[in-house]
């Protein structure tokens, strides 16, 4: 019979007086998960609950599918979207590892129905990942406000930030117009947006690459002579020649293990100047490329522990020891 205009005020009331629980489960739900993906998959989590109106204008839409006694009775599972959750990913192919912790995390409304876990695949169209899911017993036990979220759908809604641009703009011509029909001209900029989606896509996942490869760099420990001059031309942009080996000895001896964000850390390409005038100040004959001015550039740092390291250095000292003994002489104890 469907619903009658009158059943569906009634029922849009009801659900008035109850949007506080969905509103809670969305954003429990919402937290819950984020907190368990955060460290792993950069992303953004947004929730909500369905506003009245949407609900109105969805039972208007759909009054033929929904018996008043039974949607009266319980609004799930024929309205499984009262609490919604979103999950965006940078990366598409992190989507799967936001399902993943979905699973691990909620039970599905239903397993055995395939309306509570959905895949839109369509590369010229929509593309998320649907699941509706519950709260375990032990998350509705770990809090008792949540004792009245029992059994409460949530659907959680999984897709990366460039297609949801394409998602959400095709739901506004599919809810929010007449007929819920894009006419030609929506038709030509939905593919050409899509189109021009897939690119976005393809370059965020490339500069996601290089921003992984960028990072792995910077803590990776520096241990040959090639990756410090490499480290420190990233640094100070230009070579810094000299006794390199004896250089990357010492530093292994006053960092442990340098890296190259440790070397930014304590490395101010800005103060290279000052480097080198406190080797002119201690009387130290050297170019502006020798890697003694990295020892200058480190004196306020590890001063302290220059002197007594290489004055343990078997065989020749050579210029590189000079300058440490030089600058010891002028700023004693790493003082300057």
């Amino acid at each position: 019979m469907g619903l009658t205009d009158l059943e569906i005020e009634l029922l849009t009331e009801r659900y008035r007086r109850e949007q506080d629980r969905y509103e809670k489960l969305a954003g429990l739900v919402a937290r819950t998960l984020s907190k368990r993906i955060v460290a792993t998959l950069p992303h953004i989590t947004t929730f909500r609950s369905k506003r009245p109106e949407s609900l109105k204008g969805k039972l208007e839409r759909d009054r033929g599918d929904h018996e008043f006694s039974v949607v009266d009775k319980r609004f799930e599972p024929g309205l499984k979207d009262l609490a919604g959750a979103r999950v965006l990913v940078y990366r598409p192919d992190h989507v799967a590892g936001v399902c993943d912790a979905i699973a691990a995390m909620f039970d599905l409304f239903d397993p055995n129905d395939d309306r509570f876990k959905r895949s839109f695949v369509d590369p010229n169209g929509y593309l998320a990942e649907h699941r509706v899911v519950v709260l375990r017993d032990e998350q509705i036990a770990a809090d008792p406000a949540h004792a009245n979220l029992r059994g409460i759908p949530c659907e959680v809604q999984v897709a990366s930030v460039g297609d949801h641009v394409w998602n959400e703009l095709q739901h506004d011509i599919q809810f929010k117009i007449p007929h819920g029909k894009p006419n030609a001209i929506q038709k030509e900029l939905l593919t050409t947006l899509r189109g021009q989606l897939n690119e976005v896509r393809a370059t965020v996942v490339r500069l996601m690459d290089a921003t992984d490869r960028q990072r792995a760099e910077a803590v990776a420990e520096v241990e040959n002579v090639r990756q410090l001059d490499d480290a420190l031309f990233k640094i100070y942009g230009e070579r810094i020649g000299g006794d390199m080996e004896r250089l990357l000895e010492l530093l292994e001896h006053v960092m442990r293990d340098p890296t190259l964000r440790g070397l930014q850390t304590v490395l101010d390409p800005k103060e290279l100047p000052e480097a080198r005038r406190r080797l002119v100040e201690a009387k130290h004959d050297a170019d502006d490329h020798d890697a003694a001015v990295i020892v200058a550039a480190l004196w306020p740092t590890y001063g302290a522990d220059f002197p007594e390291r290489t004055s343990r250095w078997p065989g020749r000292k050579g210029p590189f020891a000079k300058a440490v003994a030089a600058l010891e002489k002028r700023y004693p104890k790493g003082k300057v």
